[in-house]
């Protein structure tokens, strides 16, 4: 399948970024602890062996490696749209039970053929989040996990209060999360955390930004939006939303 506009500079931004990606993922790594303490809090279960996990927007295997800590996989396999991320991946986990594939995740088929699926800051690169989150719930087998992190539509304030949200795309929102998941059929739990980090000027958090590739993210259409970036030398506190869930089918 053809791949979209967007979808290529997504790939292009995390190959740039993927050698250097884990030394500047503060805030990756950061969300990437916190869900699998949350994962812990919420599983109230051991899983019916054999356990056949699946990573979507895998990275360089960040959440996969620290889940291997705690469970015992007979299948793990690690989704990503950029090759780089995935080869850096391919050499941090090398058990034989691990697979790689380069690939967007908006067209992913097989989520039925697992029983763990995690993503961590990753599905609010989806073209289309709300159709692929309601596929995911769609198709997955009864007894499946679905555990993720991403950044709400809550996140950024701060640079709403200088009107420079608008370079930032939108991201889901966790009341819509929450609407499209039968109360009927699924067990769930969610939380909210924020993170905050300081910057000495607006345009230090937009190359923070490119380090990790999130620059994919950025609509550069709105010139004078940039040039209000680029001559803003105030300090900023810049808000993270970050909410988390934990679904499993019944």
């Amino acid at each position: 399948m053809m791949m979209s506009e967007i979808k290529r500079k997504i790939e292009n931004c995390f190959d740039q970024s993927s050698e250097n990606y884990e030394s500047n993922a503060y805030i990756q790594k950061s969300v990437c602890k916190e869900l699998i303490k949350f994962y812990v809090d919420s599983k109230s279960f051991d899983f019916i062996k054999p356990i056949r996990g699946l990573d979507l927007g895998s990275g360089t295997g960040l959440l996969s490696s620290q889940f291997q800590e705690i469970e015992e996989f007979d299948k793990l396999h690690l989704v990503d749209i950029s090759k780089k991320m995935i080869d850096l991946a391919k050499k941090k986990m090398t058990n034989n039970y691990v697979s790689f594939e380069i690939n967007d995740f908006d067209h992913y088929k097989n989520f039925e053929k697992f029983n763990l699926i995690f993503s961590n800051m990753a599905l609010h690169w989806s073209s289309e989040f709300e159709k692929l989150f309601s596929n995911l719930l769609d198709k997955i087998s009864s007894d499946c996990v679905l555990l993720f992190s991403l950044p709400n539509s809550s996140s950024f304030k701060s640079l709403e209060k200088i009107r420079l949200k608008n370079l930032i795309n939108k991201l889901p929102s966790e009341k819509n999360i929450l609407k499209l998941i039968n109360k009927k059929k699924f067990f769930y739990k969610h939380k909210e955390i924020i993170l905050k980090k300081k910057y000495d000027k607006p345009i230090s958090f937009f190359y923070d930004l490119r380090k990790v590739g999130a620059n994919a993210g950025l609509d550069t259409k709105n010139k004078r939006d940039l040039f209000s970036l680029r001559n803003n030398n105030s300090k900023i506190l810049i808000d993270y939303n970050i909410s988390f869930f934990f679904v499993r089918k019944f």
